[in-house]
């Protein structure tokens, strides 16, 4: 399976079904996406800074984001 890791100005073609993957611990988004074709879209909803995430500073940041790579995508919602 293919994944495409998006930044938040990316312009795409949005899923049937979006899902949020990944959320700060005030329940906001960090991480949505996903399936579309034989492949899975990830896109984060702020930029790759401190600032905009403070979740790159933490120790874990790699394995959750490698995590969220690993998960299965949602099964489509027709066929």
């Amino acid at each position: 399976m293919r994944i495409a890791l998006l930044d938040p100005q990316a312009e795409f073609a949005r899923p049937a079904n979006v899902t949020t993957f990944w959320r700060d611990e005030t329940g906001a988004p960090l991480v949505e996406g996903g399936a579309l074709g034989r492949g899975r879209i990830l896109r984060l909803t702020r930029g790759l800074s401190p600032q905009a995430m403070p979740q790159l500073l933490e120790g874990d940041f790699p394995e959750r984001l490698r995590a969220l790579a690993m998960t299965p995508a949602p099964a489509p919602a027709r066929a």
